[in-house]
Formats: C-alpha cells, sequence, structure tokens
C-alpha cells in the first residue's frame, strides 16, 4: 500500500539540507528503490494561503549531488536536480 503524501506548507527553497536528509529517511524501501532507478520520488504536496491549487513536490537523485528536493518545471512538467539544472528523466 502507497504511503499518503506529505502535505508542506514551508517552500522548499527555504528547507535545510537537514531537512531533506529526513525527507530521505522517512521514505519507505519501495520509495528509495524508486529514486535509486528512476532519480525521482513524489514525497509530498505543497500548498500556500492563497493558493488556488498545490504542487507536487519530489526528492530527486543527481549523480553529481547526490538527494535534492524540487519541484515540477515548466509546460512539461520536467524534473530538475536544483544545484545542477540537470534534467531528470520521467518514465
Amino acid at each position: 500500500m502507497a504511503k499518503k503524501p506529505l502535505r508542506f506548507s514551508t517552500p522548499y527553497s527555504d528547507r535545510t539540507p537537514g531537512q531533506v536528509q529526513v525527507a530521505y529517511e522517512s521514505l519507505s524501501l519501495g520509495q528509495r528503490l524508486k529514486l535509486r532507478f528512476f532519480g525521482h520520488v513524489l514525497i509530498g504536496i505543497q500548498t500556500h494561503s492563497g493558493w488556488t491549487g498545490s504542487l507536487p513536490l519530489y526528492l530527486v537523485y543527481c549523480h553529481g549531488h547526490g538527494i535534492g528536493e524540487t519541484h515540477p518545471q515548466g509546460y512539461e512538467n520536467h524534473i530538475v536536480c536544483p544545484s545542477c539544472r540537470l534534467v531528470i528523466p520521467t518514465y
């Protein structure tokens, strides 16, 4: 059974690397495997007061920078490494 996504009210850019590590440590084994094999895994939904919608939040694995946190970018909703802007393919 899949875990229910977390809800975040803090922008991902305001979270510290320690908080990203805590998010990684809270992943299930299946989510960790998905992160390692596919390069990304959904960890929650980000909402703010005044927003009409929500934004999915992903942990990503970059071979150069390790684990990072980001949301889909652009019209095609591709996922990129927050450090080097490398596009991580979504299958």
